[in-house]
């Protein structure tokens, strides 16, 4: 029976009823798991290998073996019937060692013809954290972290190894983490289309090493239309650009160029409403000069700057002396005080003419790392229904970049604006 690459195909892999562990040493699966674990039965025979009978047919078989036995372990769980295979040997795994020459074109034989979906070679990570089907097998992911509204997709166990303390960082949970490893069977793009079109998650991280825009919006189309956005760090290949999908994609597909910018998005998606319009005030204390390009972009992108009332426009100069406007840019001056930093920007957050407000700080006399962290959260608090985002150029005038677990913190206009631009057409 050929494998259907549709949704129910994918649910014994990723939603388990019952998982089966086929192992010569220690168990992959970390802390409690709330399915049922279906104990193998190992033996050794003469020549040496080592053959795995499970004796109930099981949704799942979590494979953790040395790679020269992967073949003769995935053998033996599709004769006992079961539904998929996380194989978490080989290179990003556990054990990691080199592949046995042509194993993945004969599991992928082996499994597409008993109709299994096979996860890996070398998955370093299978986690789903809801309390109701949680399992968690691999070793990149801690066992005390908390449930949350994300979904983490990725094929290298190193990349998802930085993603996720970053994610935790910014005190986001995670719902499920997914590592595809070498993808014999299973691809990011599937995973991710699933994850999407659950309905449980409130966007889904996404990071492949090669190009996978196509394959991301046809498993769209395939698997169902998804109700959370997929943003996408991914090389670029054939198909839409970092602009944002296609006008015909059912996708909702926002591209991120590093693994900080993923979790920024993420902190922007999960904590942020969605902007009520276009109108964006781009507010600083650098030299307008520095952000020269905010209203280009804005314009090249279909964004507009703040619509402020006179009332607003006077006030903020009355606040700030020295105060210049440019389009969407308001340079405060070098000068100004935390104090004065946040009244402007209350002022400005307050007009019905913005939507969102990009904040790009910089240290100065009287504008401290703590002041601007201050600033954002009560900037956050105050004002719920507009979206704020930070931008830190990191030109060597501090000592280190700053970050907020309150804001998203671009490292670029470009990229802030990029990432607001996907959201807004999104």
């Amino acid at each position: 029976m050929a494998v259907q690459n549709d949704h129910a195909s994918l649910r014994p892999l990723l939603q388990p009823r019952s998982v089966a562990v086929l192992t010569d040493g220690p168990s992959p699966l970390r802390g409690d798991v709330a399915v049922p674990v279906v104990e193998a039965v190992r033996r050794r025979v003469r020549t040496g290998e080592v053959e795995y009978l499970v004796r109930h047919p099981v949704d799942l078989a979590v494979v953790s073996v040395p790679p020269k036995e992967i073949l003769t372990a995935v053998e033996a769980a599709i004769r006992a019937g079961v539904g998929a295979l996380a194989v978490m040997s080989g290179p990003g795994g556990a054990p990691s060692a080199a592949l046995p020459p042509g194993l993945i074109p004969v599991l992928q034989r082996t499994c597409r013809a008993a109709g299994a979906r096979v996860l890996g070679p070398g998955s370093g990570l299978l986690a789903n954290l809801d309390r109701r089907a949680a399992i968690h097998a691999g070793h990149l992911l801690s066992v005390e972290a908390q449930w949350g509204p994300l979904a983490v997709v990725g094929d290298a166990s190193s990349a998802l190894a930085r993603l996720l303390p970053m994610l935790e960082s910014h005190h986001l949970g995670v719902g499920q983490v997914v590592d595809v490893g070498l993808a014999a069977d299973v691809s990011v793009a599937e995973v991710a289309a699933w994850a999407a079109a659950e309905g449980r998650m409130r966007a889904v991280l996404v990071h492949s090493s090669v190009p996978c825009r196509q394959a991301l919006e046809e498993a769209v189309a395939r698997l169902g239309a998804p109700s959370a956005p997929i943003v996408l760090m991914a090389p670029e290949g054939p198909g839409p650009s970092r602009a944002g999908a296609g006008p015909h994609s059912a996708a909702r597909i926002l591209p991120a160029g590093t693994l900080e910018e993923l979790a920024n998005l993420a902190l922007l998606l999960v904590n942020q409403p969605m902007p009520a319009g276009r109108h964006v005030a781009f507010v600083t204390n650098e030299p307008w000069a520095s952000h020269a390009g905010v209203n280009r972009q804005l314009a090249g992108a279909g964004l507009l700057g703040p619509d402020l009332t006179q009332y607003a426009e006077q006030r903020s100069k009355v606040l700030a002396p020295g105060t210049r406007m440019r389009g969407a840019v308001l340079s405060l001056g070098p000068d100004v005080s935390a104090d004065s930093f946040s009244n402007v920007l209350s002022t400005v957050t307050d007009e019905k003419g913005v939507d969102v407000v990009v904040v790009a700080p910089s240290a100065g006399p009287h504008l401290h790392r703590g002041d601007v962290e201050r600033v954002l959260g009560t900037l956050r608090q105050s004002h719920p229904d507009v979206v704020v985002v930070a931008v830190d150029q990191g030109t060597g005038r501090r000592a280190a970049p700053w970050r907020s677990s309150v804001v998203p913190v671009f490292d670029s206009d470009t990229h802030a604006l990029s990432a607001l631009a996907g959201l807004i057409r999104g």
